[in-house]
């Protein structure tokens, strides 16, 4: 089970991953309301880490930009390694 911090950039141009210093930036799309961010962090990481969705979890900042992103079968280092492709 891997866990990483992102910091989620909602109304963003695209969806895309960027690495600033060590903090893993995601930017989406979708506006920050009534948890369509949310939404949209879990489609777009079951995209790039090629997991079933119900594998991935937010397990902390739901009503925050810092998230705790669960994935339960992969490692940490995994998940780094698959959003740096």
């Amino acid at each position: 089970m891997g866990i990483v911090i992102l910091k989620i950039k909602p109304n963003s141009k695209k969806q895309a991953v960027g690495f600033k210093k060590d903090m893993i930036q995601i930017y989406i799309k979708s506006p920050a309301r009534q948890g369509k961010a949310n939404a949209e962090l879990l489609k777009f990481m079951h995209k790039i880490l090629k997991v079933p969705e119900s594998e991935i979890k937010i397990k902390r900042g739901l009503s925050s930009r810092m998230k705790t992103l669960e994935v339960e079968s992969l490692s940490r280092e995994e998940i780094i390694n698959k959003l740096k492709e």
